[in-house]
């Protein structure tokens, strides 16, 4: 391993959590997949959240990343994390500036700008206003990884955010990845893996 994170520490996290054995797997496959092709330093690394429904993995990456910001869309996802002080700003993010219709579903994790995948769930649709990435990260100085669960939106986000990673080069985890932004994303010399989630690898190290 090329980025040393003391495995105590990451059982300290997890027994800290209250996790599904899921969410833990999740946490740890991320770890692994920065422990073995990236440089990124975890408590100096800046780490941006898109779509942070799950109170527990946010919490597993705000203690392990000190520059941790989570964008979360749905408005009583958002209230109940700001309760809990957690380190979340309500942004709908996307690839342009506008307004879109947010699909509010009864199954947690499951709200969407895109059409679902059940739609027998959805509560209701709200009105929300939508921004990119490009323009909530244009002077930040640094950006290690875009870590995205938007329920089918994850392609947009990434249109919104070529400004960033051609800037940035951040190491990008999403759940999904169409034909166009694994182009987009190999033609910048990343590495694409998939492994549940896609892990879009910087080929060069920081």
């Amino acid at each position: 391993m090329n980025n040393w994170f003391p495995i105590w520490k990451k059982q300290t996290l997890m027994e800290q959590v209250i996790a599904s054995d899921r969410h833990r797997n999740d946490y740890l496959r991320l770890v692994n997949y920065i422990d073995n092709y990236t440089d990124i330093k975890y408590f100096k690394g800046y780490f941006v959240d898109i779509g942070v429904h799950q109170l527990q993995d946010m919490i597993l990456f705000q203690n392990s990343f000190a520059n941790y910001i989570g964008y979360e869309a749905n408005p009583y996802n958002y209230n109940k994390m700001k309760e809990q002080n957690l380190k979340v700003e309500h942004y709908a993010i996307s690839d342009t500036i506008g307004v879109k219709e947010l699909k509010i579903n009864s199954i947690p994790g499951l709200d969407s700008l895109e059409e679902v995948w059940s739609p027998g769930t959805v509560v209701k649709s709200i009105q929300i206003k939508t921004t990119t990435l490009d323009i909530l990260l244009k002077d930040w100085l640094r950006v290690d990884i875009l870590n995205i669960d938007t329920e089918g939106h994850d392609n947009k986000v990434i249109a919104g955010a070529k400004n960033v990673i051609q800037k940035h080069y951040p190491m990008i985890v999403s759940e999904s990845l169409n034909k166009q932004s694994r182009q987009y994303l190999l033609s910048l010399g990343y590495k694409l893996i998939q492994d549940q989630d896609w892990y879009c690898i910087p080929r060069r190290k920081k």
